[in-house]
């Protein structure tokens, strides 16, 4: 199964992708307006035959990440399950400093914590 991980944001998107067991990052989308965020996060479904999305909400949710997860959903035609992405940002970060990187990027956070909000669930389902 080929699962896109998201980490929404006003500014940014964290984009992460499995087709196993492990997630990767992707690049992260920058947010210009909704009409191209669809349409790249679209192409990244096509280009990777992806069948389902697993989308990080905040809580609480200030930036309508739910509505344009409801959005994504009737636009794809996938599952888009989402799932609680508290902390996830804070670890990421902690994350990219163990691994001794020295310029951290908002970009290289998101893309981090789309991937472990993926990871979580990838693993969560090996468990099963």
């Amino acid at each position: 199964m080929n699962i896109l991980g998201l980490d929404y944001g006003k500014k940014r998107i964290g984009v992460s992708f499995s087709e196993g067991t492990l997630a990767y990052p992707l690049p992260t989308i920058i947010v210009e307006d909704k009409k191209s965020v669809l349409q790249k996060i679209s192409s990244i479904i096509e280009e990777n035959r992806v069948t389902k999305i697993i989308f990080g909400l905040p809580s609480p949710d200030r930036i309508g990440a739910y509505d344009f997860a409801h959005v994504l959903q009737e636009k794809t035609c996938l599952e888009v399950e989402l799932r609680d992405e508290t902390l996830t940002s804070v670890n990421a970060l902690d994350k990219l400093r163990l691994s001794g990187k020295k310029r951290i990027k908002k970009a290289d956070i998101d893309a981090a914590s789309a991937t472990l909000l993926l990871q979580e669930y990838l693993d969560e389902q090996n468990q099963i």
